[in-house]
């Protein structure tokens, strides 16, 4: 067994005995040569009695791991080989929100994306992970544009049975400025016309985004005013919205130490926000840039350690968490998912350079899937068998019952 730094409280791998190893081993070697069942989910539950079912609010979904919004959920293209390699949901690229007349205060975020570099990144705890670098914020294209892309995008869910999350961001006023209501009105009803245009599988679900690059703002330093932000946008948000509606946050990372960021956190778990995505990527102010690797992780998983008492208390109803940042491994979502995650957004593991992966055709989200769930040694399926858990919801129920607890599983 590798030893592990905290905050981590699953061995890096696990080694499976006899029998069940060699079955896990047989699937991730036949995967890799002839591509993942069209029934991931069933599959798995058949062949080794475990539910990979995840959750998103009321809405079951097929399996954990989702596609966070980026670059890589910006084209119809890249919605089907999702669908078609089997996640089990998808956040659409950010939509900055603007008025009738197309202006927004947001202009900023409406950044043409530069190319992409995927690059190694060392801890400060000495781990190599993975991050991606690029200058792009938001949509840069016509909000008209976006809403063809919604409308495809919903079509194609609704055909495979798979939530598709609209991501926007909104007006974030300093303390002395009002909300531009207009933004609001505009955007969420156009938004919530193109739902509605046909009966749709699912609630419309729209993930509100707090981007890493709102640290640039001085108004990211004031308590009270991220307090006003959680509590104000919902609201606006349902008051232009329809009843088929859920409503999310994805939460920035705040530079500084951990105290704010588990305010923010807090604050976060007694808003109106049905969903949560904790946390976003963390911002060097120097570079000028989001990056992510075990830094993140160690910090998310460190912030969430420490809030156990107020996640449960959320999740409690019928509201849920995202996690998200360094989910490379089935070990890593389970790292998140005892701590009240009941799904993982992934973006920099369905870029990693293709020797990576272990299987040899495909696109590079059923090679990633293949990994996360299949691996002999990381994967979502011997990881739950070597743990005894035989669904992946049961865990978080664990947690709302004071079960599960991440501090008395050491596994070092």
């Amino acid at each position: 067994m590798l030893g592990i730094n905290e905050p981590y409280v699953f061995p890096d791998e696990v080694e499976l005995d006899g029998k069940l190893r060699r079955m896990v081993e047989e699937d991730y070697t036949k995967f890799n040569r002839n591509g993942l069942p069209d029934d991931i989910g069933g599959y798995v539950l058949k062949k080794y009695g475990i539910g990979l079912d995840g959750r998103i609010c009321d809405i079951r979904l097929r399996n954990p791991f989702g596609k966070a919004s980026g670059q890589l959920s910006m084209n119809l293209n890249q919605v089907k080989d999702d669908l078609e390699a089997g996640l089990g949901f998808i956040v659409l690229k950010t939509v900055i929100a603007q008025d009738e007349s197309g202006k927004s205060r947001m202009e900023d975020w409406k950044t043409r994306e530069s190319r992409m570099v995927v690059e190694r990144i060392r801890s400060k705890g000495g781990r190599i992970g993975w991050t991606v670098n690029w200058r792009g914020r938001g949509w840069s294209k016509s909000f008209e544009d976006y809403l063809d892309f919604y409308r495809a995008s919903l079509e194609m869910g609704d055909e495979y049975e798979v939530p598709i999350i609209v991501s926007c961001m909104f007006h974030v006023p300093s303390k002395d400025e009002e909300f531009e209501v207009k933004e609001f009105e505009f955007t969420v009803s156009k938004l919530c016309g193109v739902y509605l245009e046909k009966r749709r599988k699912f609630d419309m679900l729209m993930e509100v985004d707090f981007s890493p690059t709102l640290n640039l703002l001085d108004d990211v330093k004031d308590p009270e005013n991220v307090r006003r932000w959680f509590d104000e946008i919902p609201k606006l948000i349902r008051n232009y919205g329809i009843s088929r509606m859920k409503v999310g946050a994805k939460i920035f990372n705040v530079v500084g130490d951990d105290e704010y960021q588990k305010e923010i956190a807090r604050m976060a778990l007694t808003s109106d926000f049905d969903f949560l995505t904790f946390f976003n990527r963390l911002f060097d102010p120097v570079k000028k840039m989001a990056y992510g690797g075990y830094d993140l992780s160690d910090r998310n998983l460190r912030v969430m350690d420490e809030l156990r008492d107020e996640i449960a208390n959320y999740i409690s109803s019928q509201r849920t968490i995202s996690g998200t940042g360094n989910i490379d491994s089935g070990r890593m979502m389970l790292e998140y998912a005892v701590r009240g995650c009941s799904s993982g957004q992934i973006h920099t593991f369905f870029q990693i350079p293709l020797r990576f992966y272990g299987m040899m055709r495909g696109s590079r989200t059923e090679r990633a899937l293949n990994e996360l769930i299949f691996n002999p040694k990381k994967g979502l399926i011997p990881f739950m068998i070597h743990e005894g858990f035989g669904r992946f919801t049961d865990i978080v129920e664990n947690l709302k019952r004071g079960e599960n607890d991440a501090g008395e599983r050491d596994h070092r």
